[in-house]
């Protein structure tokens, strides 16, 4: 994945059930540390298996959230999100999304950026599924 992306994956930890209803979230921050206000930006968040999308979600289709997350990189992911940050990314997943997923599979996902000249992933990682 191209420098800027963050790797955040999604665990068991994190408890995401195949066929529920899940908005997971990824703050997006500069290479400093700082967050980046992504309002207004056209973004794509994708999961993935075996190199083949299997889902997408978009700020253009309104699948794709963007709210206020941490400040800066250093603070815990469990802080209060920081009023007007606007970094925080969320994939807006309906149980029929992901319902007849395997939930033993290994999973990856990513998000882009897709503006015209700024073209550039925010996150990846992998994706693991509670049975």
């Amino acid at each position: 994945m191209a420098s800027g992306a963050l790797r955040q994956d999604i665990t068991s930890e994190d408890n995401v059930h195949v066929g529920e209803d899940r908005s997971p979230w990824f703050d997006v921050f500069d290479a400093d540390g700082n967050s980046v206000n992504m309002t207004g930006k056209s973004l794509r968040w994708r999961l993935i298996l075996d190199g083949v999308t299997l889902l997408e979600k978009t700020t253009a289709g309104a699948t794709l959230a963007v709210v206020d997350g941490r400040a800066s990189k250093s603070e815990a992911k469990t802080a209060t999100p920081t009023v007007g940050t606007k970094n925080r990314v969320q994939p807006v997943l309906l149980d029929t999304d992901t319902a007849g997923y395997d939930a033993t599979a290994l999973y990856e996902h990513d998000g882009w950026r897709l503006d015209a000249g700024a073209t550039s992933p925010f996150v990846y990682g992998s994706w693991v599924f509670v049975r």
